[in-house]
Formats: structure tokens, sequence, C-alpha cells
């Protein structure tokens, strides 16, 4: 086996060498190339092409205490450009900070970056209907943190009262001008009640472009305390028609609505043609033939069967076994809604489908 001797380096210029020699075999009597031996610890270094940086580093890791200061830093590394780059980015690699303290620094709020990911929240919350609360949950600002943690989520106010109101508006500003191009606009309105009891009145638009598209927009939910009277009705449709700056050149918007007594008295008193909702206009019809006294007892035989089915999941239970054993579809039994006419007939053509496992 080859023995080496420890020799300096005589064509080593840079301070560096000061510390480290290079291996002389003690048969051949050569030295070998791209290699170092630290003075101080007899470690070898790699050091290609006669560079330095390696050497460098070496000594900055485990011998600091060699280096007297700045000026011999820099001057270790001077053997050539490239050394320099390569010493320089070593230098960087090891003065790195750990991940916290990286992403340490936070996005200014009027940054680009903050301002981008803060609007695709907000189209989040308004496209899914999301509660404002959900920007302030602490799994929704980990989630955020982990994507990327320079980002800080903002306060539920600052969506409520800011950035999803100046959507709104940008929003408004593009329906207002698509309905001011428009050479007429109908209008249809329904009022309703949420699961916490408050009283609602929406109102929607439709026209046809020049190109005949059909356009259609939600132009407002509007709080209606009052009983939904035609006065009151009227009233709301009046303030849509100024807030939204419909075209009445050829007089109001058609109005188009249900069949109750309110919503045409309210047509009326609008000014407009009125024109009944043609879906309530067909359930109107349809109802009244299910109120034939053989189909209604029919349809209340069946209604009472699938209620029983509804009510007890053990019954459901049993039901789907049994279907299963003659291979019928593990499907469940629909109960009509008076509202919907159709209602109905689902009602009856699913009891048919199940009636053997009934």
């Amino acid at each position: 086996m080859d023995e080496f001797t420890t020799v300096k380096n005589p064509k080593g210029k840079s301070d560096i060498w000061r510390h480290f020699g290079l291996q002389k075999s003690k048969i051949t009597q050569k030295l070998i190339d791209n290699t170092a031996v630290c003075m101080k610890c007899d470690m070898v270094i790699k050091c290609s092409g006669g560079g330095t940086s390696n050497l460098s580093a070496h000594i900055r890791r485990h011998h600091p205490s060699l280096l007297s200061s700045a000026k011999s830093l820099k001057s270790s590394s001077k053997t050539t450009t490239a050394d320099v780059h390569v010493d320089q980015k070593q230098s960087e690699t090891v003065s790195l900070p750990t991940i916290p303290k990286l992403f340490a620094s936070k996005y200014a709020s009027s940054s680009d970056r903050s301002k981008l990911i803060t609007n695709k929240i907000a189209r989040f919350l308004v496209k899914d209907l999301r509660p404002y609360s959900m920007v302030e949950s602490p799994e929704f600002k980990d989630l955020i943190s982990c994507l990327d943690p320079r980002y800080t989520v903002p306060g539920r106010k600052v969506f409520s009262e800011r950035i999803i109101p100046e959507m709104y508006e940008s929003a408004k500003e593009n329906v207002k001008l698509n309905l001011k191009n428009a050479e007429q606009v109908s209008l249809t309105t329904d009022g309703w009640t949420s699961c916490a009891t408050e009283s609602y009145m929406t109102v929607t638009s439709s026209h046809i472009t020049d190109s005949w598209e059909l356009k259609n927009f939600v132009l407002q939910t509007r709080a209606l305390p009052e009983s939904h009277t035609a006065v009151h009705v009227t009233a709301v449709l009046n303030a849509a028609v100024e807030e939204w700056a419909l075209p009445t050149g050829h007089g109001k918007p058609t109005l188009v609505t249900d069949n109750a007594s309110n919503m045409v008295k309210a047509g009326e008193l609008f000014g407009s043609l009125h024109l009944g909702c043609y879906a309530h206009t067909l359930n109107i019809a349809v109802q009244k033939c299910l109120s034939v006294k053989r189909a209604s007892h029919l349809l209340a035989k069946i209604r009472r069967i699938v209620a029983f089915f509804h009510r007890s999941n053990i019954a459901n239970n049993i039901l789907q076994v049994k279907a299963e054993a003659l291979g019928l579809p593990q499907h469940k039994l629909i109960i009509d809604v008076s509202t919907r006419w159709n209602s109905a007939y689902d009602m009856v053509s699913r009891f048919l489908e199940m009636q053997v496992a009934v």
C-alpha cells in the first residue's frame, strides 16, 4: 500500500496554503493532484484544479480561529475568477438562515403577491358562498401559512368592509354597462324567507343582445321586513329600475312573477306588461287535475307509505335489504311537493319501481 507525506505547496500563492499541504507519495515521490491536507486536523480536502474554495470553507467551518481577519478570508480565494464565484457561493451557503428565518419577513399588504392571494380568497368566499368568519379560522390560516408562509390573511372586516364591496361595485358597473346597451329589459321577482325567518325579495333581469344572445343577471336581493303587499313590492321594483338605470325608452320593463294576488296587483301598480310565470301557471293547472278525487286518494295513499319510510330508519334499511335481494336498484322513495307538479310524477314512478320490495 502506498504511503504519503505532507509537504508545502510550492505553487500556492494564496494565504490559505499556510494551513494546508499536499500529499507526496513516498514510493514515486510525486505530488497527488486535486487534494490537500489540513495541517490542523490532517483531513484530506478536495481542491480540483488548484481551487481554494473548499479549503476556505473547511477553515471557516472547523478552524475559524485560524482566520485572523476578513482580509485573510478574501485573499484565500484569489486564484482564479471562477474560484472567487465558487468561494462566494460557498460562503453564502454556509451562512444561509434556517427555513423559519427565511420566511420570517412577511409580504407587505400593498405588495402585488399579497393583493393577488387576498383577491383569490375573496373570490373563493363569494363564489362558494362561504362565511366571512372562515378567514379567521385557525385551520384556514394554518393552510394558507403552509402554502405561503410569508402571506398574512387579513381579518374578516377587511373582506366584509373593503375587498368584497369593491368586487361588488366592479361587478355592478359591468352589469350596468350591459343593461345600458340593451334595447329592452324584462324583470322577474319573487319574495322568500330565509332559515332565520327573515324576508327578502330578489330581482333578476333578462335581455337579448344585438347578436341574439340571452343575458341574465341577478340584480339585487333586498330585505323586505314589511308584509309583501303590492305596494311594497312595487316600491322595490321602482327602486331597482332607478338604481340599475334600466332602459325605459319603450316603457317600463316587462314584469314576470308568479300568479299570487299581491304580485298580480303589483304588476298593475308597476305600470308595465305583466306576465304570469309559465311554470307556475302550469303547476296550478296540473294541481287542479291532481285534486280530482280518484287521483288525490291514490296520491295520498302513496304519500303515507313514503312518509313512513322517511320517518323510520329501521324500515328504510329493511327496504334496501329487500330491494337488493330482489335485484332492484338501491333507490330511496320520493315524496311529492305541492309547488312542483312533476314531483308527484317522480313519487309515483319511484314507488312503482320499488313496489315489490315495499
